[in-house]
């Protein structure tokens, strides 16, 4: 047992000394490129969505508002600024939808008196700011838009 226990930790110390900040068996390590891969295509998507929009309306964005489940993931929300190029705001709710028809209830009740109102109630956001180098962010683009290509049916 202790041979067993020695003989890993001199695979994973090898492994270090080779220049691998990581080990993991094989099956881990694609699993982890497959996580990662999913969640970069969020990035991706709204993204190319971004710049429909953009060319379509012929207007900027400035900055662009998130909430639901991928929030909580910082990495996936960084990435999402760096392939949009935008200020990317964070909701701390969770869940805006069931926000907005809370919202719309306190109008609709009349505990505030209008839309104007519900600007003055306190929200919480985290802000990601594209940080990646823009030689970087045109690279990968190039190459998310190369995969998408090569599965369209023609």
């Amino acid at each position: 047992m202790a041979a067993a226990a020695e003989s890993s930790r001199a695979a994973v110390a090898g492994a270090r000394a080779a220049g691998a900040s990581t080990w993991a068996p094989q099956e881990l390590q694609q699993a982890e490129q497959l996580a990662r891969a999913a969640l970069e295509a969020i990035g991706y998507q709204i993204a190319d969505i971004l710049d429909v929009m953009r060319d379509s309306a012929g207007t900027p964005i400035q900055s662009i508002h998130a909430d639901g489940g991928p929030t909580k993931n910082a990495f996936i929300m960084q990435f999402v600024a760096d392939m949009t190029g935008v200020e990317l705001a964070v909701s701390s709710v969770p869940n805006c939808s069931a926000l907005g028809a809370a919202m719309a209830g306190m109008i609709g009740t009349g505990t505030l008196a209008g839309i104007n109102d519900l600007a003055k109630l306190p929200r919480e956001k985290a802000i990601y700011k594209p940080s990646m180098p823009a030689d970087q962010v045109k690279s990968l683009r190039a190459g998310w838009q190369k995969a998408v290509a090569r599965t369209l049916l023609k």
